[in-house]
């Protein structure tokens, strides 16, 4: 119970350090992306010139570079393990 109690602590004022941290005005991050929200939302509401140039009229999608084979085999092979590791279990509880 002590343990718990030390655990939950510990986390609380973690936690409260962690909001601290993040509170201060004027930091890096409030200068590399203050204000360019507004002025995209603007863009975009208008429909001016939006994100990598592409106007308003419609278009076609940015390329990613993700491979969507690869992505697809991926998922596919997880739901064979998760497949096989049900099928052994309820073969286990027998």
């Amino acid at each position: 119970m002590k343990k718990l109690l030390v655990g939950i602590s510990a986390t609380g004022v973690a936690l409260g350090l962690a909001s601290v941290a993040f509170a201060g005005s004027g930091t890096a991050l409030l200068m590399e992306y203050g204000g360019v929200g507004g002025e995209t939302q603007h863009k975009v509401a208008t429909g001016g010139v939006g994100v990598l140039g592409a106007t308003g009229g419609g278009g076609t999608l940015p390329f990613t570079g993700v491979d969507l084979a690869l992505v697809t085999a991926g998922a596919l092979a997880l739901l064979c393990i998760g497949w096989i590791l049900r099928r052994v279990g309820a073969q286990q509880k027998s």
